[in-house]
């Protein structure tokens, strides 16, 4: 929820009008600079906090893929060094197996 910025035109005005700008050009002033601020919203409080809410939501799903994909890349690096480490065990014994007919 945003809204337009406030603006109180005949204050504007009379500021204007009292530091010697002709009340004419001082009224022009005044109106396209309230045009201007009621074209461009503003962030609330409530804005604000709904972003907030909203990028930490995000920020955590992504946190959330990345540990799931770090998680995979573990149990497959760990299948793959248990499976090393089987094919080093049975080398081994093959290895003392032929070792054990030679002598």
């Amino acid at each position: 929820m945003s809204m337009p910025i406030p603006f109180n035109i005949v204050r504007y005005t009379r500021r204007l009008s009292a530091a010697g700008i002709p009340q004419e050009q001082a009224e022009a002033d005044a109106s396209a600079l309230a045009e201007v601020l009621n074209e461009t919203p503003v962030a609330l409080d409530a804005d604000m906090t709904l972003l907030k809410a909203d990028i930490l939501a995000r920020v955590q799903e992504m946190l959330n893929a990345l540990e799931q994909r770090i998680d995979r890349r573990l149990a497959f690096l760990q299948s793959v060094i248990v499976a090393a480490a089987a094919a080093s065990a049975m080398q081994l014994i093959v290895m003392f197996v032929l070792l054990a007919k030679l002598l």
